[in-house]
């Protein structure tokens, strides 16, 4: 994936106007798989300060980093330069040609039993299923768009003026606008508020989306791959917790239940597996 960051930051980020750190250089071997990417300090230009993904977010903040996705997208709908950019599926293979994720996920199940809604505990296969044919749609069946591809809350921060931003462009990838929109709703919004915002949260992208020249979908279709496109955020997250030996600990525990305690929740809430038809 290492060519998409610098690709990102060289390339693509000049094109769209979003919240994230601006690119100065960048370069990789793909022989070698070093990269180096060469970016502003939003801390020092921006007086930013880091999310920590276990505080709860206010409306206008997850509104904010919704307008900054739609964009991205709507920048880049359809557009002929993201195309040898990876995939969703590409990503999901680079992981697993290396770690055994179908596996860290039912472990990390287990680790985060408190926090699994007891309609979804215990069915790690069928999640596992969801998690496959969702980013199957997220890569063939969906219009593709340029994707920041783990943008969860921990990957954002608030300037000194208030505008909320994206960081961490490592996995940039082409694929489905929904794979984004789902992830950042969904582990930055206590179920509480996601429960009561997201149909308006969809709308506001929507609209945006629209006005920066992205093909909107109709509300209702929207809203069907939305509620298909939470099975990688819920992947990613048991697969961080269900860590084996060999793995760095990539983020606390804490972290971890939760927004593995949103994710979940909200995929229950939605019936995402029955959206998915696993």
């Amino acid at each position: 994936m290492i060519d998409g960051e610098t690709r990102f930051f060289m390339d693509l980020r000049p094109q769209v106007e979003l919240e994230a750190p601006l690119g100065y250089w960048g370069a990789f071997d793909s022989s070698s798989w070093r990269s180096i990417a060469l970016m502003e300090d939003v801390a020092a230009t921006r007086g930013a300060v880091f999310i920590e993904p276990n505080a709860p977010i206010a409306r206008n903040q997850i509104e904010d980093l919704v307008r900054n996705l739609a964009r991205l997208h709507g920048t880049f709908w359809e557009h002929p330069s993201i195309a040898t950019l990876k995939n969703p599926n590409d990503f999901l293979a680079a992981i697993r040609s290396s770690i055994d994720m179908k596996g860290r996920c039912a472990v990390g199940m287990e680790r985060a039993k408190a926090v699994i809604p007891e309609t979804l505990y215990g069915q790690s296969e069928r999640l596992w299923a969801g998690v496959e044919r969702a980013i199957d749609i997220a890569t063939n069946d969906m219009p593709q768009t340029l994707l920041h591809g783990d943008p969860h809350i921990g990957q954002t921060y608030v300037t000194s003026d208030g505008r909320m931003g994206f960081a961490d462009w490592q996995v940039v990838m082409h694929g489905g606008w929904a794979h984004d929109f789902a992830y950042t709703v969904n582990s930055g919004c206590e179920p509480e508020d996601r429960r009561a915002w997201d149909r308006e949260l969809l709308e506001l992208y929507l609209d945006e989306l629209a006005r920066v020249g992205g093909k909107a979908p109709s509300f209702d279709d929207a809203w069907l791959a939305y509620r298909q496109q939470f099975m990688f955020a819920y992947a990613a997250w048991a697969f961080t917790i269900g860590r084996a030996a060999y793995q760095p600990k990539m983020q606390t525990d804490e972290t971890c239940l939760t927004l593995l305690k949103r994710i979940a929740t909200a995929l229950d809430d939605h019936d995402s597996l029955g959206a998915l038809g696993v």
